[in-house]
């Protein structure tokens, strides 16, 4: 896999989140969660296997922060961003996201990511949906704190904390400790510390 990470265009993040939200009603015979969508894309972008990427397979317009409850994503307010809304792409009802005529949806979802070159994207998108999209809400942060190595202690110190910050400071810290050489805290975290000044 290229180590580009791309900017996924409106029309194809859109294209994305029907094809989680329609591969999930085809199977599961229901609307999906916020926090369920939300573990359910992090596991499609950031994950092979269980086993975390380093980068992203390709980037969404809003990012994942890290919470005391595990990870969040502004899913309405990406959304509302997106026009999906507007065009009727998915219908929220109270925390629940639906599509209309959800397996034909998810077809069409996947040939237009197929046709723009990420086939791969949406091949690993139905797979994820498939093993973990059964998971309780709960089950699904488990798996991905997991991943992360998300401790109580690693939680509160990185609160609200951007997900790419969070993943670029282990790779950095992990270079630190295996070197042995003396780095500044402020120049090893420094979009950290730059959220934090003035507090």
């Amino acid at each position: 896999m290229t180590s580009v990470v791309y900017e996924l265009a409106r029309k194809l993040t859109i294209n994305l989140v029907k094809l989680i939200i329609g591969r999930y009603m085809v199977k599961y015979g229901r609307g999906i969660s916020a926090k369920a969508l939300t573990e359910l894309l992090f596991l499609t972008l950031y994950t092979d296997n269980e086993r975390l990427l380093n980068t992203p397979r390709i980037r969404i317009p809003e990012g994942f922060r890290i919470r005391s409850k595990g990870l969040y994503l502004p899913i309405n307010k990406l959304l509302r961003r997106l026009g999906a809304y507007d065009e009727g792409a998915v219908i929220r009802v109270g925390d629940k996201y639906y599509v209309k005529n959800p397996e034909e949806v998810f077809k069409e979802a996947y040939d237009e990511l197929t046709k723009n070159g990420l086939r791969e994207l949406a091949e690993y998108a139905t797979r994820v949906i498939d093993v973990y999209g059964g998971y309780g809400e709960e089950e699904l942060t488990r798996l991905s704190e997991d991943i992360l190595k998300l401790t109580p202690m690693i939680k509160a110190v990185s609160f609200n904390m951007d997900l790419d910050v969070f993943i670029e400071a282990k790779k950095t810290l992990r270079r630190v400790l295996e070197s042995g050489e003396y780095v500044d805290e402020v120049e090893l975290y420094p979009d950290l510390f730059k959220e934090r000044e003035g507090d």
